[in-house]
């Protein structure tokens, strides 16, 4: 059976055996002992020797053949083997040995090459994994599989896996006496100066100090070995693994040592040595500290290389051209670059490479030459000039390596320029160029460089509030990015989107809320989703809550609160490790903004419960407190839900943990001053108010009552007062300031109807000055309100609850300066408040008061007459039809009219028609 086979005896019928047994079953050769797995592997390992070491019988064979009676002996071997069975070489290692031999056949058709790459990739990958240390086929392995990974664009793990076939400390620890492993066997000289060449490539696409360093270290090398050949160091030592030769610590000699495998070098990879060579130093020669720190880069003349190494037929070459003008573009000198490259790319022949790359050369020589520029106008024509050829490269070569970086440059340049559509055009053209990013590669572009181009095109947008642009680019970025990636942008688009309507809503007239409001929370919206969507490509589970939690607050922040509340539960049903009392909160705060008030209750309760001295616990039992106002107010002041917001407000007000610099702390100081103001307000409701005419006051009031309602306006009084003295400009002021000055004038109502009933002068003389100072503390509060929301208003900046506040403010000064006895001003007041709110009921009340104020001064026809007018006014406000009830009174139409014919009685007076010229 040995003899059958060997090569002299089995080449004859290996063909016809194999179309023999094509359609037959393997498993039939179990029982036969005569054929072994090493046997059939053996065959393997010989046709997948280099081709100089072939035996003479196969030398005949084309590598293709070679590999297809590899492959089967492959499989014959397989078959036969048992599970866990000692082998010459793993079936992984030479399935992909086999496949990355079919891929590289395939060079030029990415299409069939591709998955075939992938597919060697695997096996050597898994090959990789199963091998041991110093494994004899270790070194073929390492460069199969880092070449793979290089054709696939992953070149960081490529450029591990191929710097390890020069990894001199593991081949002096593999040829250490006493190892009882068989010798590695060693890489052809083809492969070696290939691995090397490769590994330089990469280093200089990098284009970053060390990575030049290690290009320039490696090619000192190879071209050591070029010119002295294999048998001489730089050192002279001649046992480089002698412990005390100095060879062990030098760099310089261990990477010559590695490179010796090369015995020869072939006209075609010498050439390529040395054009590697002018490249690396052309760039290394740039970096003075590079060259200082490392004495023996320093010298290396890349005219020497080109000029003298070269022979003249190499030196003609068009790509040897091509690598003088990327020389002088590297020295700056762009014009005579481009001149050169002029010259190739409006060269003839069938072959357009080089044309090719001399057009994209050219578009570089422009940019690059544009960017130092400090003209902007001289910029932006080189820029121009730039997209010119940029454009040309990309559509007459649209899929080449040139044509998808010329179309990104285009869009960077038309970027930079204003063009934003062309832009945004060649950005989608060259992202549409990656058809599987874990296999792209660009010999002019690293994908590192592709992501930052695009991404700070992006940013670029971003900065100039430019969001359609960047929306749009985002959403072809799942091209260049992984997906979660991807989502991460988009939702920062639409975040960045948001918050720059935010601020502009901050400084936008007030006509433009309602619009830009309607935008900003259409663009959460979309901003939530896209978190949501970023969420599902998340691996790690802190991001994924992160994410959830950034899609639950972004929807909250458009109001879809009910997506809002469905995320939230996304993020709790998640368990993240913290952050479970916040989502409750949120959780309440969207069911108030529902009005769903028993759910909010519930969940605060529940933060309480479980979460007692979390943070955010302070926060849900300031909203619990909310919540029980709110019902209180829905259930026409149901005093029992009264009594329980206040018991919650001030369980937090009297907390020692929480300090009144707290947000909670203010807010519910807040809560509880609004509480008390309306308490007092529902136990004393304030009634309609009338003039007077100097008659008896109002004997009905219960003055248990009013005590009580006192009692809770002074409370108000404390707590707003407070809230104003530590916090004058917080969020809430402006309703605060509005409470206290009601608080202040209702209080006023005591000692008035004190002062009705006092018997003596000196208790009514005191009791006056004690409800002066109450109105007079009222005014005070309203005229602050009066001139801060003024100036808002002025700058059509005052939104609606403003507006209403303001328009308060301006009657109730007028009616404070009345009840002051400040006859004059409240009349000016009056008039003041008539003239800015001509189409207001209260206006009516006015004119009754500025008559009372002539009246008052003894001026009767002037009195006479603005009752007229308020009784004109009346009639033109009931055939409006639309002005009475419109800010809220407490009187009707009809109650308006009874209380102006009272008042018109009262001065005497019959009811005439007056006509609007009369009244002028």
């Amino acid at each position: 059976m040995k003899d059958l086979l060997s090569d002299t005896k089995f080449q004859a019928g290996f063909g016809l055996l194999f179309l023999i047994l094509g359609g037959i079953n393997f498993w039939l050769w179990n029982d036969h002992e005569e054929f072994p797995p090493d046997e059939y592997l053996k065959v393997a390992l010989k046709r997948l020797a280099p081709p100089e070491e072939l035996e003479p019988s196969l030398r005949k064979l084309d590598p293709v053949e070679l590999r297809r009676q590899a492959l089967q002996a492959t499989r014959w071997a397989q078959a036969v083997a048992y599970p866990g069975q000692e082998l010459i070489a793993s079936f992984d290692y030479l399935y992909g040995i086999i496949y990355f031999g079919d891929a590289m056949a395939l060079a030029g058709d990415e299409s069939e090459q591709i998955p075939m790459l992938r597919k060697a990739a695997w096996y050597l990958h898994e090959a990789d994994q199963g091998m041991e240390k110093g494994d004899k086929y270790e070194l073929k392995l390492q460069y199969a599989y880092g070449v793979c990974l290089q054709e696939l664009g992953k070149n960081e793990e490529a450029i591990k896996l191929l710097e390890s076939i020069f990894d001199f400390d593991h081949a002096a620890w593999c040829l250490q006496p006493g190892k009882t492993i068989e010798p590695r066997e060693k890489l052809p000289p083809r492969d070696l100066i290939d691995a090397s060449l490769r590994l330089q490539q990469m280093w200089l696409l990098e284009r970053k100090t060390d990575t030049l360093l290690k290009a320039a270290k490696y090619s000192n090398a190879m071209y050591w070995v070029l010119k002295h050949g294999t048998e001489v160091l730089p050192h002279e030592e001649a046992e480089p693994f002698s412990k005390d030769n100095p060879v062990l610590a030098d760099e310089q000699n261990q990477l010559v040592y590695m490179h010796q495998g090369i015995t020869r070098f072939s006209d075609r990879q010498r050439y390529e040595a040395l054009v590697l060579r002018a490249q690396v130093y052309t760039a290394v020669n740039k970096i003075s500290d590079l060259l200082d720190s490392h004495p023996e880069l320093a010298g290396v003349s890349v005219d020497a290389i080109l000029q003298q190494d070269l022979t003249e037929e190499e030196r003609g070459r068009q790509s040897t051209r091509l690598i003088e003008a990327q020389r002088r573009m590297e020295e700056e000198d762009y014009e005579f670059a481009r001149k050169g490259l002029d010259q190739i790319a409006h060269s003839k022949g069938l072959d357009r490479t080089y044309a090719r790359k001399a057009l994209f050369l050219i578009g570089e020589c422009d940019r690059q030459s544009g960017e130092q520029m400090m003209d902007e106008n001289e910029q932006q024509e080189r820029f121009d000039r730039a997209i010119v050829f940029y454009e040309r490269t990309a559509d007459e070569y649209a899929t080449t390596h040139e044509g998808v970086a010329a179309n990104l440059w285009a869009a960077v340049l038309h970027q930079k320029v204003g063009q934003d559509e062309q832009a945004l055009l060649r950005y989608r053209k060259a992202l549409n160029s990656i058809v599987d990013l874990e296999t792209f590669r660009n010999n002019w572009l690293s994908i590192a460089t592709f992501q930052e181009e695009v991404q700070a095109g992006w940013r670029r947008w971003i900065d100039e509030q430019k969001y359609d642009e960047a929306i749009s680019l985002s959403n072809w970025l799942p091209k260049l990015f992984n997906e979660a990636r991807s989502k991460e942008l988009i939702a920062e688009t639409y975040k960045q989107q948001a918050q720059y309507l935010e601020a502009m809503l901050k400084d936008a007239d007030y006509s433009k809320w309602a619009s830009i409001t309607s935008e900003m929370r259409a663009v959460w919206l979309q901003a939530g989703a896209a978190s949501e969507q970023k969420a599902a490509y998340l691996k790690s589970a802190t991001e994924y809550s992160d994410a959830l939690w950034e899609s639950s607050e972004q929807y909250r922040r458009g109001h879809d609160f009910v997506n809002s509340i469905r995320v939230t539960n996304m993020f709790i049903d998640s368990k993240p490790p913290k952050g479970q009392a916040r989502a409750y909160v949120r959780l309440g705060e969207n069911y108030m903004d529902l009005d769903e008030l028993d759910e909010a209750i519930k969940t605060f309760q529940r933060v309480l419960i479980e979460y007692p001295t979390d943070v955010y616990a302070f926060e849900a039992q300031h909203l619990l407190g909310q919540c029980y106002f709110e019902k209180s107010y829905l259930d026409e002041g149901n005093i029992d839900f009264l009594t329980k917001a206040e018991e919650t407000w001030n369980k937090v007000i009297t907390s020692e943990r929480l300090t009144p610099d707290a947000r909670e702390w203010r807010q519910t100081l807040f809560g509880l001053g609004r509480l008390y103001y309306f308490k007092g307000s529902m136990i004393y409701p304030e009634k309609v108010a009338m003039v007077d005419f100097g008659g008896d006051g109002d004997g009905a009031a219960d003055n248990e009552r009013l005590k009580e309602a006192f009692e809770y306006w002074a409370s108000a009084l404390l707590r707003l007062g407070e809230l104003l003295r530590r916090n004058p400009d917080g969020e809430q002021e402006v309703e605060a300031r509005y409470l206290l000055a009601h608080a202040y004038r209702r209080s006023a109502e005591k000692p008035a109807a004190e002062f009705e009933v006092a018997e003596t002068d000196t208790a009514r003389e005191g009791l006056k000055e004690q409800a002066n100072e109450f109105n007079r503390s009222a005014l005070e509060q309203f005229e602050a309100l009066r001139d801060e929301l003024l100036t808002l208003k002025n700058a059509n900046r005052l939104d609606e609850l403003g507006q209403k506040i303001l328009r308060d403010s301006y009657f109730e000064i007028a009616h404070i300066l009345y009840a002051l006895g400040e006859v004059d001003s409240a009349k000016d007041a009056y008039f003041a408040a008539v003239t800015e709110y001509p189409d207001d009921e209260m206006v009516i009340l006015s004119y009754i008061q500025i008559a009372n104020c002539f009246k008052q001064k003894g001026q009767d026809l002037d009195a006479n007459s603005f009752i007229e007018t308020a009784r004109f006014t009346y009639d033109k406000f009931v055939k409006d039809g639309n002005i009475f009830g419109k800010q809220g009174s407490a009187m009707t139409e009809k109650e308006w009219g009874y209380w102006l014919d009272w008042t018109i009685n009262a001065y005497g007076m019959a009811r005439q028609e007056t006509s609007g010229e009369d009244i002028r």
